[in-house]
């Protein structure tokens, strides 16, 4: 159950319910040329590993049968080194897996989970040339692809993180680290240069081993779209318990007074709260410094039980009282509003209720935009002496700062952001988080 506000001062940062798919097969979308699996024992060798045993092949999933078959010394399988899981390990000294297939020139989109041990820290995941993937000489939030894209500080730490990037033919390229972006469409990275053979712990040129412990790969030989990347990015979080292992100065849990954990069989994700108006439910959420600003997104699934109170909240962050604040009123109107100069904007949210949908509200300091499903309700010019940077204080999940109003339903995937998220991006977190039919699988296009 992921209970975090993970923020990012540069980007964005999420505080999310549980929005990952019930289950997710990659090679149902198209384009999947790898999948490495450290959760299915039976691709481990000839299958039913042991702990500490030598992993001669790693079987691909994909179905392309591009297996990491090639081992430099003797890389094993261990049996609860990811969070509890069974993954490869690799010892940091001489010991490395790769496939034996060397994949083509961009377009491609990565993902992997994996982790630092406490030994030597260098590479964990390249290609055949000189690229490399998330972690680099003890360092994190690294992508390196014939030339820097992205050379973050992040921390060395040896803590789970599921990440993914990709690369276009024209060089721009994409990264993202624990569902956060760390660069969009950034260069200096080589759009023709081929990929090679995948090399797992180690720099392809036989140097930079890392004690690592490696769960899942996978491989697209094309970029995916907004809501695909969103879509395997979640199920890998909650797969393998991305965010509630890692623990951090910036990793805030929230508080639940009352809202209970339910399963949810009609939607892409496997949970939701369920809040109860009359036993005064709600969630708090500390924030971060980096949230101290004016610009805001709110997003959550709702699935209301009725409207029955006026000024009905989903999301209320405070700052005594004041900052912005983002809801349902008894009318079924979507509204947000802003302490500086007590301003409110409302439109008809088109939602039913007994119904599951999805909200948006952003404001940049001066506009706010609503959206319901995917689609702006309308865009509202507050006015330029209109910002209100706010300075601290909760964030409140179902209900107002006084407590005079309560939400009465279903709240799942809840996303903020301190920046108000462009409408195309609204629309594909939508659009990737359709209702699905529980007997088709994943994914029922509108």
């Amino acid at each position: 159950m992921s209970r975090r506000l993970i923020p990012d001062a540069a980007t964005v940062g999420l505080w999310r319910l549980d929005e990952a798919p019930v289950s997710l097969n990659p090679t149902t979308i198209s384009g999947c040329v790898l999948w490495l699996d450290g959760q299915d024992a039976s691709t481990f060798n000839a299958g039913s590993p042991v702990e500490g045993v030598t992993v001669d092949n790693w079987n691909d999933k994909s179905g392309s049968a591009h297996h990491a078959n090639v081992k430099i010394g003797t890389p094993n399988y261990s049996a609860a080194g990811f969070n509890g899981q069974p993954c490869l390990h690799c010892d940091g000294a001489s010991e490395a897996l790769l496939t034996t297939f060397s994949f083509a020139a961009p377009p491609f989109t990565l993902f992997a989970v994996a982790r630092y041990g406490s030994g030597a820290k260098g590479r964990i995941i390249s290609g055949g040339g000189n690229m490399l993937f998330g972690w680099h000489n003890g360092g994190t939030w690294k992508y390196y692809y014939e030339g820097w894209v992205e050379n973050g500080s992040g921390p060395g730490d040896e803590y789970a993180h599921a990440i993914c990037c990709n690369m276009a033919a024209s060089g721009k390229a994409d990264f993202w680290w624990d569902g956060q972006p760390r660069i969009i469409q950034g260069s200096g990275g080589s759009g023709t240069s081929a990929f090679g053979q995948l090399n797992l712990g180690r720099y392809s040129g036989g140097s930079e081993y890392s004690d690592c412990y490696i769960g899942e790969v996978l491989l697209f030989n094309r970029i995916l779209d907004a809501g695909e990347t969103d879509r395997i990015m979640a199920w890998l979080n909650s797969k393998w318990n991305v965010y509630t292992a890692d623990v951090g100065a910036n990793v805030l849990p929230a508080t639940v007074i009352g809202p209970t954990k339910v399963v949810v069989a009609d939607m892409p994700f496997a949970h939701a709260r369920q809040f109860v108006r009359t036993s005064s439910q709600y969630i708090t959420v500390p924030t971060h410094t980096s949230f101290n600003s004016a610009d805001v997104s709110f997003e959550a699934w709702i699935k209301m039980t009725d409207l029955a109170v006026n000024g009905h909240l989903i999301l209320d962050t405070t700052t005594g009282g004041g900052g912005v604040q983002w809801g349902i009123d008894a009318s079924n109107n979507l509204w947000l509003w802003i302490s500086a100069g007590s301003r409110n904007y409302s439109r008809p949210s088109t939602l039913s209720i007994g119904s599951w949908g999805y909200v948006a509200g952003t404001y940049d300091g001066r506009y706010t935009e609503l959206f319901a499903q995917g689609v702006s309700l309308g865009r509202y010019d507050f006015g330029s002496n209109a910002d209100h940077a706010r300075t601290g204080g909760n964030v409140l999940i179902g209900r107002s700062f006084s407590g005079s109003t309560y939400t009465n339903g279903l709240v799942a995937d809840v996303r903020l952001s301190n920046r108000a998220r462009a409408p195309w991006e609204i629309y594909n977190t939508w659009k990737g988080h359709q209702a699905r039919d529980p007997a088709a699988g994943f994914g029922v296009e509108p």
